[in-house]
């Protein structure tokens, strides 16, 4: 398995579809190359009056993961 942007975005269309009934905003994916996490998600917040609006979401996967699962 080869993680890359594509690789991400059809898991992420996979399963927005089979568990939230694609109803998910499509985030931004990043690949890094980080070795202290293997994964992350983020997002902002901005207070309304009528709560809190999420917004900006990044979903990102390191490529380091690979070298893991191979042994």
């Amino acid at each position: 398995m080869t993680v890359n942007i594509e690789w991400i975005a059809q898991q992420f269309e996979l399963f927005n579809a089979l568990y939230f009934d694609k109803v998910l905003p499509t985030p931004l994916f990043l690949v890094s190359k980080t070795k202290t996490k293997l994964g992350w998600f983020v997002h902002k917040k901005h207070f309304t009056f009528r709560g809190f609006r999420s917004y900006d979401y990044k979903i990102g996967m390191s490529t380091r993961s690979e070298e893991h699962t191979s042994e």
